[in-house]
């Protein structure tokens, strides 16, 4: 970021050698459209928007900036051209006022102007801006409620593991009756909101997800299937597909459901994680079997196929398999 910032104030070269051209530099860093706004009692006169920079005048020097946030994160990124200054500020706190305090702090003593209490400032009008949003915030939860409702399943059923292929995986745990939910280390307790939407409760070690929604699924065999959450306010929100027992992915216990199975009027043999969904095994290809729960598997790529093996307490291996299709359900029975 640093060499970044040398190439932008050493008029596009850094090392001896150019990397951007003078003029191009220049329209970059120099305004294209105005910005209305009244002169702040902070010392900064706003100028312009450039290409991708902010422009202003701050405490008498020309300032050219710009910042952004995103989930847990703020930057800020700024030049002083005239005196030949550039400061980076990176933070783990998203939309925090942090980035900006820092940033003039680093200025004034850097270009040794007098001295602000900044933090006192930005504590006040923070204090303020809290008490007057605490009320409306308090009242807007209670009318987005649906009084008098409960969830459709039973509290242990919502456990698991929900993953979505950009976002990762949240992990939902149940503990004496009640939820939790753990996404990228950051935890927080599950409160009922109304039907299958739960909201996050208060973590004092961790306040990220506090208010946060959830809203469980439940797919066509009555299932909890899947959960979204609005990862970001601008964006729809998110599904994460819920992952099946773990359990049914350790190679001890897959062993025991491996071998050679009869359906009726047909041979189909189970090799690992393949297997015959139809019981003209010979007319098919195997399917990877993705775990689901309680010995149950869903065949990859074939919607509505399952396979439930009966495993009897303490056997070595399983008895059988019932391959439920949209034609109906058949056993086969685990070869001698």
């Amino acid at each position: 970021m640093a060499r970044w910032l040398i190439v932008h104030l050493g008029d596009g070269k850094i090392d001896g050698k150019r990397i951007i051209s003078s003029n191009i530099l220049s329209d970059i860093h120099h305004p294209q459209m105005v910005i209305g706004g009244e002169i702040s009692k902070d010392g900064v006169v706003g100028v312009g928007y450039a290409m991708g920079w902010f422009v202003d005048v701050y405490r008498g020097h020309l300032r050219v900036h710009h910042g952004g946030n995103i989930d847990g994160f703020s930057a800020l990124v700024t030049l002083l051209p005239d005196d030949d200054l550039g400061v980076v500020i990176l933070c783990n706190m998203n939309g925090s006022s942090l980035p900006g305090l820092v940033n003039r702090h680093a200025i004034d003593r850097v270009l040794s102007l007098e001295t602000k209490d900044w933090n006192a400032e930005a504590l006040a009008k923070h204090a303020v801006e809290q008490e007057a949003s605490k009320g409306a915030k308090s009242k807007k939860k209670e009318l987005a409620r649906k009084s008098g409702t409960k969830p459709i399943h039973a509290v242990e059923e919502y456990a698991g593991e929900y993953e979505n292929p950009g976002y990762g995986i949240i992990k939902v745990a149940e503990s004496a009756g009640t939820l939790a939910i753990e996404y990228n280390r950051i935890s927080a307790p599950l409160e009922h909101w109304h039907y299958e939407t739960f909201v996050c409760g208060k973590n004092p070690a961790d306040p990220a997800f506090e208010d946060l929604q959830l809203q469980f699924h439940t797919g066509m065999e009555g299932d909890i299937d899947g959960l979204e959450i609005a990862v970001e306010p601008a964006l729809k929100p998110m599904v994460f597909s819920r992952r099946g027992d773990s359990s049914l992915r350790e190679p001890s216990l897959l062993a025991k459901f491996v071998g050679d199975y009869d359906l009726p009027g047909a041979g189909c043999q189970d090799h690992a994680c393949g297997l015959d969904p139809d019981p003209g095994c010979s007319r098919q290809p195997p399917y990877e079997l993705e775990p689901l729960k309680d010995n149950t598997f869903a065949l990859k790529g074939l919607s509505g196929f399952r396979v439930k093996f009966t495993l009897e307490k303490g056997a070595s291996t399983a008895s059988e398999f019932v391959s439920m299709q949209p034609n109906g359900a058949f056993t086969a029975k685990r070869k001698p």
